[in-house]
């Protein structure tokens, strides 16, 4: 098969993968730029000049940012393309948040399920209908492993929390939220707390719920812990190494325990116009 140039069929795949990617909380959106000609994706923030973003809000707009580039990486390799990515590509412009090269015929790439784009096509399964009563499976090591896997390729790790982190997570202001017997935990870190790494992470989540939605598994996640000092020290302290946590995410069997709705195997945006707009590079 020879591989696609990348012509409006492509195109159009990729920028729909690309704009149905989580976007969270208030965040600046971004845009997607196309350069057919170089066949290559530009992935920038969005300007925003009233008000002026938080720090949160920076750091929300690069993992949504990341989420993006997961589900472009997905497509690419659908169509056969090696997508070679690089975050902050000039370290002059902080707006351009990364590039997407397509490449020849995946190689690294194939590291990558191919079939991760059937996740974006059927999304999750539906809510449960199973009794309350019924007995919890609990998530297979070798799908946390995968996860594991997944994660790491995309510069982030995943850590199955232990009892002993769970109780740090009841103890802080997320307390409500505890785990159920019904639920597994695990906590995306990355090396740093910088621009890049909330890419990083933001692109290792993507990967990861998409795994999760093949699996058949139902998933909730949350930023809120990350974003209080005090528990993020906590949780800090009990991984290994000198890791930053960044995402919450809870993995439930969907037939035992029923989850908000979701869409593309991740949650629906917070705001009806937090997708990315698609422009075309002038030539």
């Amino acid at each position: 098969m020879t591989p696609a140039t990348l012509d409006d069929d492509l195109a159009h795949a990729l920028t729909t993968a690309a704009t149905e990617a989580p976007s969270f909380g208030s965040s600046p959106s971004w845009r997607l730029h196309l350069d057919q000609t170089a066949e290559t994706l530009h992935l920038h923030a969005q300007p925003r000049r009233t008000p002026a973003p938080s720090g949160a809000d920076i750091r929300a707009l690069h993992l949504s940012a990341g989420t993006a580039l997961g589900n472009l990486q997905a497509t690419a390799v659908r169509y056969d393309r090696e997508p070679v990515v690089r975050l902050l590509p000039h370290s002059g412009r902080p707006d351009l948040l990364a590039t997407v090269r397509l490449a020849g015929r995946p190689r690294a790439a194939r590291l990558r399920r191919p079939d991760l784009h059937r996740a974006l096509r059927h999304g999750p399964p539906g809510p449960s209908t199973a009794s309350p009563s019924a007995p919890v499976e609990p998530v297979p090591a070798a799908v946390i492993a995968e996860l594991a896997a997944a994660a790491r390729l995309d510069g982030a790790e995943l850590h199955h929390l232990s009892p002993g982190r769970r109780r740090t997570l009841r103890d802080g202001p997320d307390h409500e939220r505890s785990a159920s017997p019904a639920t597994t935990d695990v906590l995306l870190t990355t090396a740093n707390d910088r621009p890049a790494d909330w890419l990083r992470a933001g692109r290792a989540l993507q990967h990861v719920m998409l795994l999760l939605t093949l699996h058949g598994l139902g998933t909730e996640l949350s930023l809120q812990p990350m974003e209080h000092r005090d528990l993020n020290a906590r949780l800090a302290d009990t991984l290994p190494g000198r890791r930053t946590p960044q995402i919450l995410l809870r993995i439930a069997d969907t037939q035992a325990h029923r989850l908000p709705p979701v869409r593309g195997g991740h949650p629906l945006p917070e705001e009806p116009n937090a997708v990315g707009a698609v422009l075309p590079v002038a030539t």
